[in-house]
């Protein structure tokens, strides 16, 4: 007998499973509505439709943070409040820490983004730069303080390379 199109669909479709995480299959390519709600486990992403789900249209390219965290530098010693690739802060005294990666830069052209914050407005003016002291593939330092080196309470960093 002659089978219609939507009878050899059907019979492809039982005849091969869908595939999953630990099954062979096959498996549906995501439109880039699917991919950009992100809720879909079960269509392939391919690269272009996740740099348009990442909103990285174009020729500018995407670079993530290789490493992130919060050093709260008022408390004594100085500690990491939360963080992503950071083995440790050590507290060099005061305004100064150091800052270890868990996994290291590939080399030292990596870029540190920084910022402070401060409690109250009296506080605004009184902790001055915040600046990278020295760095290494395997982390950098950070010092605080325009004129004088000054424990700050927050400092923000993120690593990208």
């Amino acid at each position: 007998g002659v089978m219609s199109s939507t009878e050899v669909e059907n019979a492809i479709n039982s005849a091969t499973p869908q595939a999953t995480e630990t099954a062979l299959g096959v498996a549906k390519i995501a439109t880039t509505a699917i991919s950009k709600a992100g809720t879909n486990d079960t269509d392939i992403i391919t690269a272009k439709k996740l740099r348009d789900a990442l909103n990285a249209s174009g020729v500018l390219p995407i670079y993530g943070l290789r490493s992130w965290g919060i050093i709260k530098g008022t408390t004594t010693p100085a500690s990491l409040g939360r963080g992503v690739n950071v083995a440790s802060i050590v507290d060099e005294g005061v305004g100064q820490y150091k800052v270890t990666f868990i996994t290291a830069m590939p080399n030292i052209n990596y870029v540190i983004l920084m910022g402070a914050t401060t409690y109250s407005t009296t506080d605004l003016g009184n902790y001055g730069a915040v600046k990278m002291g020295s760095k290494t593939v395997n982390g950098f330092s950070i010092i605080c303080g325009a004129q004088n080196y000054i424990d700050v309470p927050e400092i923000y960093f993120g690593v990208t390379y």
